[in-house]
């Protein structure tokens, strides 16, 4: 049954469960007291201003919007990150699984000219990724 394990696999989804743990500690206080900050502040809002309000929630309904669409091409970035990193990473096993057959051939450049083509499109898609 080991065989049928792939290293790589099991540490990206390892990454990943981590980020998303840590994300959540992070965004938990925010979760629970952001709506309640909201609905207070718009409550004062409409008492003060009264028909700007409207103005107010079409702005902040627009604002949703353009914040979902940035979040899904976010996380359409981020999905064909980490295929990029999983073939990155079955290609470091399957070259340390190899190494002396490597050696052997002087294919230690090729291997590294692949893994830097790996490395250099999984660095462009975090460059996006920060841009959005």
């Amino acid at each position: 049954a080991r065989k049928y394990i792939d290293v790589a696999k099991v540490t990206n989804y390892m990454m990943v469960d981590l980020s998303k743990i840590t994300m959540y500690t992070l965004m938990r206080p925010m979760i629970f007291y952001t709506p309640l900050v909201a609905i207070s502040l718009l409550v004062l809002v409409i008492i003060e201003v009264k028909w700007v309000v409207v103005l107010m929630i079409a702005v902040v309904i627009l604002g949703l919007g353009l914040q979902m669409k940035l979040n899904i091409s976010f996380k359409n970035l981020n999905i064909q990150r980490m295929g990029i990193a999983d073939k990155r990473g079955k290609k470091i096993n399957e070259i340390m699984t190899g190494v002396k057959a490597i050696k052997f051939n002087a294919w230690e450049k090729i291997m590294d000219k692949m893994i830097q083509e790996f490395r250099k499109h999984e660095t462009a898609l975090i460059k996006t990724t920060f841009l959005l």
